[in-house]
């Protein structure tokens, strides 16, 4: 939400974060797709070893299925899969 107020205050030539946060756009479905399987994974694998309810978990959660969820799809793209992610 934070980011679409920022997007909408500023103007897009005065900030260069805005195009480059835009090309992450055509990526958003994929995304939106394939996310579940790392977040429930990884959240999986800290029970099985009785870490939970930390925000530490939950941010390192966060950016590891964020980081595999990115290679992902960009695999995907390298290997022409991506036609059923949208982009």
């Amino acid at each position: 939400m934070c980011l679409l107020i920022f997007a909408i205050t500023f103007k897009n030539d005065q900030f260069i974060v805005l195009d480059k946060i835009a090309a992450f756009g055509k990526y958003s479905y994929g995304i939106y797709l394939i996310h579940i399987l790392f977040v429930e994974g990884l959240q999986d694998i800290a029970n099985f070893f009785n870490i939970s309810g930390t925000i530490v978990l939950d941010l390192g959660v966060f950016l590891l299925s964020l980081m595999l969820t990115m290679q992902t799809i960009f695999i995907l793209r390298k290997l022409n899969l991506q036609e059923w992610l949208g982009t």
